[in-house]
């Protein structure tokens, strides 16, 4: 099969009239385009921003922590969690659960603190 590369502008254009869920996985999956991808809008019908997961065009991404052991006994709790999109807080290194809220609000930051922002 043969090889046909897109000129950088052919390719922002092609870019802009992409699906914004289909965007993201390109990006993520084929490196090269990536500066073309910066330099165009992305457009999005609908955006859900919530403490653990944020939805974009009826597309969910959810957040979470898989906890891994260096034993093979891994508590049953663990697994539960771990397959269910793993647990929203860390643990220290006395096992005591770190706060998300724990870290400094710095500018630029947004904060949602258990709210629900829908912009449609």
């Amino acid at each position: 099969m043969k090889n046909c590369s897109l000129s950088y502008e052919s390719l922002k254009t092609i870019l802009l009239h992409t699906e914004a869920n289909l965007r993201i996985k390109m990006n993520k999956r084929m490196p090269r385009i990536r500066g073309a991808d910066k330099a165009v809008p992305l457009k999005i019908d609908s955006l859900e921003l919530e403490e653990y997961s944020t939805t974009i065009n009826d597309s969910t991404y959810t957040f979470g922590i898989f906890r891994n052991f260096q034993t093979e006994d891994i508590p049953q709790i663990v697994k539960f969690f771990n397959d269910r999109h793993g647990v929203p807080n860390d643990l220290d290194q006395y096992d005591f659960e770190i706060s998300a809220y724990s870290s400094p609000i710095l500018p630029g930051d947004v904060v949602a603190h258990r709210t629900r922002l829908v912009i449609s």
